[in-house]
């Protein structure tokens, strides 16, 4: 049997004001983004769930 991963590949998450509107889709990062991938990412999100 083959060892498990010491961290993901991906990290999925969502929000509460995401499931609130039906968004049930999770957002994906892999687990190697920098500080600014996961910042655009977020942003990105907001937008989404704002509708902006």
């Amino acid at each position: 049997m083959g060892q498990l991963p010491t961290r993901p590949d991906l990290i999925c998450f969502s929000s509460e004001p995401a499931m609130e509107r039906g968004i049930e889709t999770d957002w994906r990062l892999p687990a190697d983004s920098d500080a600014a991938q996961v910042a655009d990412e977020l942003r990105h999100h907001i937008a989404v769930v704002d509708g902006t």
